[in-house]
């Protein structure tokens, strides 16, 4: 049985089923579901239980005021949802919207200091369970920082963590009116999609060295909900690493390449692959790596883009999320 203070190991396998939890359950079903594990949470009077991304219980007796980011896409949210002033601290790589560059750092996103969090006071730390360690939320735990860990692999769980950030914050309207308009842009690009062929479509996540989006990753969905299919193979992982010959054989007909800082032209990567008989054959397209990896409202300009290179539909985002996404 996980005990309420537990995390579950950076890098290991999908949690399965409610392990991981974004759902906001009332307080009194939450407290009621730990005690009949053996595992009482005393609930007082104007506190709240939330399950994070890895299945740990966290109290909150009041919405914090003071919240350090960990990860980039929180720092997105938070602005999202108008929250921005609790906003004390982020990570090297929290960019977005521009806003938040002038916000105090707290070094690298994967490896924040502990001595910067601590000096920031904040109530609340939000990590990242695929980015920060266990050791580091129970330095912060130890210290009384309260840490909610998030661990969004899907758009489900994306959508399902935007609800909880706005819950902790107070902000459930404006969490409401983000998702749900996220929600109905995806429903449109599905509906508008629908009983088009669908090409093969290879999404790389880089290309030194070729790291490929499996079925089970954001970017994999995206693919399905733009209307593509995925020429990577479900049991090959999330993010499997291809050699020249195996990106043959899958003959992509489209190729997604993401760029990154230091590598803002992967497409150079499959110029000369194309002199290569049966090698590269498809289309290349290059999409912002924030689109498609940044679990957050930009995940719409990813899905906006991909139904632009499979279909040639391009479809407006919604007014609720416009912006959140320019």
């Amino acid at each position: 049985m996980k005990k309420s203070g537990d995390t579950e190991r950076r890098g290991s396998a999908p949690l399965r089923g409610s392990d991981c939890v974004y759902r906001l359950l009332p307080t009194v079903l939450l407290a009621a579901l730990l005690t009949t594990c053996g595992l009482p949470l005393p609930v007082l009077k104007g506190e709240f239980l939330l399950l994070d991304g890895v299945g740990r219980a966290v109290t909150f007796p009041a919405p914090p005021q003071r919240i350090v980011s960990l990860a980039p896409s929180v720092t997105e949210v938070l602005y999202s949802l108008d929250a921005a002033e609790l906003l004390v601290g982020v990570t090297e790589y929290s960019d977005y919207p521009p806003q938040a560059l002038s916000k105090p750092r707290v070094g690298r996103y994967d490896q924040p200091s502990l001595e910067g969090i601590v000096a920031l006071r904040p109530d609340l730390v939000v990590a990242a369970a695929d980015s920060h360690s266990p050791a580091l939320v129970k330095a912060l735990e130890d210290l009384g920082i309260a840490t909610f860990v998030i661990y969004p692999r899907s758009l489900r769980e994306t959508l399902d963590t935007i609800g909880a950030i706005a819950r902790i914050t107070g902000r459930e309207e404006a969490g409401h009116a983000l998702v749900d308009g996220m929600e109905r842009y995806l429903r449109q690009v599905k509906t508008a999609v629908a009983g088009k062929n669908r090409p093969r479509v290879l999404l790389c996540a880089m290309v030194r060295p070729l790291t490929v989006c499996g079925p089970r990753t954001i970017g994999g969905e995206l693919i399905a909900a733009a209307g593509g299919e995925n020429v990577v193979p479900d049991g090959q992982g999330r993010y499997p690493t291809w050699n020249l010959e195996t990106l043959a054989e899958a003959a992509p007909e489209i190729i997604l390449a993401v760029s990154h800082a230091g590598d803002d032209d992967p497409a150079a990567f499959f110029t000369p692959l194309m002199g290569q008989a049966g090698v590269v054959r498809g289309q290349v397209h290059v999409l912002a790596a924030d689109w498609v990896h940044r679990p957050g409202p930009r995940l719409l300009l990813g899905l906006w883009e991909m139904a632009r290179a499979l279909h040639g539909i391009d479809l407006a985002i919604p007014e609720t999320v416009q912006g959140n996404v320019k």
